[in-house]
């Protein structure tokens, strides 16, 4: 009965150690949060005759959202972003929205993107701006936060549903 106990052990502890060894592969749900942001200004409140006609307070940001699918895809957004009070933030696809696509990959402390832009809402004029160069970045990345172009991103856990179905095609990871 021991030795059967013994096997049976050895072989669920291998059994985990593949488990979390799998779970170490690069685009790893568990590794990395699914969304992260920063923002380029600080929340404002709306002017007090929008409060007045909408009965309650908005509030309006502009961030930069990345988003890390699972599968290693990429998503990048420059938007305006809107909220009530502290409820779930909402994007704004109507406030100089730039949208970016590419990969992510990670491993031994870096982080490594690649994407370049797919479209602009607000478009500059004259040539060669119609080109948008692939832009390869490895930056540090502690698990906490990670500097890209100079801005500090931080985990962003209050993205409304809405704006997740209505902006990004990777499905939400199921915690």
């Amino acid at each position: 009965m021991s030795r059967r106990l013994l096997l049976a052990s050895c072989f669920f502890l291998v059994a985990c150690f593949a488990a979390t060894q799998s779970g170490r592969a690069f685009h790893s749900g568990s590794q990395i949060e699914r969304y992260w942001c920063h923002y380029n200004r600080p929340w404002e409140a709306a002017p007090k005759e929008v409060a007045d006609a909408l009965g309650y307070q908005p509030y309006h940001a502009q961030i930069t959202v990345l988003s890390f699918c699972p599968s290693g895809d990429l998503e990048i957004y420059d938007v305006g972003a809107n909220k009530v009070n502290d409820d779930a933030v909402g994007l704004s696809a109507g406030d100089g929205l730039n949208h970016y696509i590419g990969k992510w990959s990670l491993g031994e402390g870096k982080l490594h993107l690649e994407y370049r832009m797919v479209w602009q809402e607000i478009k500059p004029v004259g040539p060669g701006h119609d080109e948008h160069p692939l832009t390869q970045v490895e930056v540090p990345f502690d698990g906490k936060t990670f500097v890209l172009d100079g801005k500090t991103f931080t985990p962003m856990r209050n993205l409304s549903e809405k704006t997740i179905e209505r902006f990004f095609s990777c499905p939400p990871r199921s915690e």
